[in-house]
């Protein structure tokens, strides 16, 4: 005997230390699949997705209304580091500044004497 009607499986969106994962139903998986930076996960049998918060914002906006469980936090803002160039402190690095100091100040004097 086959039962008239077939549990629908629920949709969950939660989170673990570093993704988001949505379960959802196969006939729907089309909604989690266009969510930009998405994968399938075999082993969780889930979608997952890198903690950021545009796609928090994307799964909030897809599935909060009509997910059976969704329990998932925005992520904080990463503060924009200063971009600064990795120097190491060598013997070539001081080589390097040296050459660069006498080269702007070569510089500088051949704009002295043109302007002059």
């Amino acid at each position: 005997m086959f039962p008239t009607q077939i549990a629908a499986k629920p949709i969950r969106v939660f989170e673990n230390e570093s993704n988001f994962l949505v379960e959802i139903p196969a006939n729907q998986k089309t909604r989690a699949s266009r969510i930009a930076g998405r994968r399938w996960d075999p082993n969780f049998v889930a979608w997952i997705y890198p903690k950021t918060i545009e796609c928090y914002e994307a799964l909030k906006t897809e599935f909060q209304k009509d997910a059976d469980f969704f329990d998932i936090r925005k992520p904080k803002k990463q503060p924009i580091l200063e971009a600064r160039p990795s120097i190491p402190n060598d013997d070539s690095n001081s080589d390097f500044e040296k050459e660069w100091k006498e080269l702007s100040e070569h510089t500088s004097n051949i704009h002295l004497n043109r302007h002059q």
